[in-house]
């Protein structure tokens, strides 16, 4: 949703009105999920009251593991939204293990302190917040060593779009990923092949987890190896390019989004579904086919 917004907000004028229908009913349908979702509950709870067990140890014990699912979805989210900055699993695990234990630490020292309770529990707290200190002072010296950037400021968007230099191609998993759109074009013409095009933004999580998806996954690293790829960023001059032509008008909702073409540049298939190797795999290989018979 978020992602949405962000890109429907200068561009809203110039989508269709059955792409508006579309995204508003879209919209809509997640809302009122999330409305069913949350009162199913409490309608049983009503319709049931006179068949529920009594409150007693049991609810401790939901409880608790209610909130051991909560914070597994925590945990998840915690690293995909992180993961668009680029850091490795490992350092986002000393952040997440330094910044528990500098909470953990703080509130004993701070409840005990404040209660006049044990002081062998504040030490322990001190200690506690030593360690949690330690540990988020050597993830931001290991970022600064690996140049890594935690988050991308609007100084940091501004240097990359001022890059002129485009590097011809980019290599991930076997992968060779043209970077201008004409020289992709030229080479899908001269191997008579199609064109796959991933849309890429490094805000963008599920952008890069499709780009972790096509080296891990064999099935749709086979496919892809198909066909010519093409890579086109946010900061491109050749992005803003696409999300003029009618074609292309997702890219005025949001990323991720993938276009598919034949050697002379018309779409085929269009998806925004990162994960859908199924998918993306039998586009790939009705293409191909239908290029080996047009030969």
């Amino acid at each position: 949703i978020a992602e949405i917004t962000q890109s429907m907000g200068g561009a809203a004028h110039s989508i269709s009105l059955m792409q508006k229908m579309r995204v508003s009913l879209e919209g809509g349908f997640v809302m009122a999920g999330f409305g069913i979702g949350i009162g199913i509950p409490f309608l049983l709870v009503g319709f049931l009251s006179g068949a529920m067990p009594r409150s007693g140890v049991w609810m401790v014990t939901v409880k608790n593991l209610m909130a051991l699912a909560i914070i597994a979805v925590s945990y998840l989210y915690f690293f995909k939204g992180l993961a668009t900055a680029g850091l490795p699993a490992e350092s986002l695990h000393t952040l997440l293990f330094g910044g528990f234990l500098l909470l953990s630490g703080g509130y004993l020292y701070w409840y005990e302190k404040k209660r006049g309770g044990d002081n062998h529990i504040m030490v322990l707290g001190l200690s506690l917040l030593l360690i949690g200190g330690v540990l988020l002072w050597s993830f931001r010296t290991e970022e600064r060593m690996q140049g890594k950037v935690v988050l991308q400021t609007e100084s940091n968007k501004a240097v990359l779009e001022k890059q002129t230099q485009t590097p011809s191609f980019e290599i991930h998993g076997g992968l060779q990923w043209h970077r201008n759109f004409k020289e992709a074009l030229k080479d899908a013409q001269l191997n008579n092949k199609p064109l796959f095009i991933d849309f890429f933004a490094y805000w963008c999580a599920n952008c890069i987890a499709f780009g972790e998806l096509s080296v891990k996954n064999q099935q749709l690293n086979a496919a892809l190896k198909q066909v010519v790829l093409l890579k086109v960023y946010d900061t491109d001059k050749q992005f803003e390019e696409f999300k003029k032509k009618k074609e292309h008008n997702e890219l005025l909702i949001g990323l991720p989004y993938f276009a598919l073409l034949d050697k002379e540049g018309t779409l085929l298939w269009d998806s925004t579904r990162y994960n859908d190797v199924a998918g993306v795999t039998h586009a790939i290989e009705a293409a191909t086919s239908s290029t080996k018979t047009k030969r």
